[in-house]
């Protein structure tokens, strides 16, 4: 099966990138990818839409080869973003302000809402911490682990949740069977 994810991840990633990097840099960075890739981000997506998993990978790891400084800290600002902006318009429900392990605990609900392949299973680790297991992902890219720090980051600071540490304690791209990330907050 073709790993596909939603428009509006890909709608939210392109409007960061439009609104907080230089005027030229979607034409630039779209212009760098695939031509299959290309007609993806050229043409107006729906929210509900389902696109390649590949070109969205394609197009976070061209932004931070362009706009980064290899630490992949842009894909995690473009995370953030993508959860503030995701999470408002369309997935409100699994915010419950002011109870970040409630979140932490619901996301594997809200994996399947954006892809079409793979689990994610979220635990309450402690009081002010919590752990998301992602196993069966058909698209694992370090720009979209990034993504996803900054992601997880950004669903956390809207439940409440202040000086948030997010991490990768583990990936499939260095051999695990399995993502996981862990955070804290308080």
């Amino acid at each position: 099966m073709e790993p596909l994810i939603k428009g509006q991840t890909i709608s939210a990633a392109k409007e960061y990138i439009e609104e907080k990097l230089e005027p030229a840099a979607l034409p630039k960075i779209i212009a760098a990818l695939l031509p299959d890739h290309q007609a993806i981000f050229q043409k107006k997506m729906m929210a509900g839409s389902w696109h390649p998993e590949k070109a969205f990978a394609a197009l976070l790891e061209t932004a931070e080869k362009f706009y980064g400084d290899s630490s992949y800290k842009l894909c995690r600002e473009i995370g953030a973003f993508s959860a503030h902006e995701g999470i408002s318009r369309f997935y409100k429900i699994f915010i419950h302000f002011g109870d970040p392990a409630f979140v932490i605990s619901r996301a594997g609900r809200f994996w399947g809402q954006i892809h079409n392949t793979g689990e994610m299973v979220g635990e309450k680790t402690g009081d002010k911490s919590g752990a998301a297991t992602i196993s069966g992902h058909g698209c694992p890219s370090r720009a979209f682990c990034h993504y996803l720090i900054g992601y997880m980051r950004g669903i956390l600071e809207m439940s409440g949740a202040k000086n948030i540490s997010v991490k990768e304690d583990y990936c499939v791209l260095d051999g695990k069977g399995s993502c996981r990330f862990s955070a804290n907050w308080e």
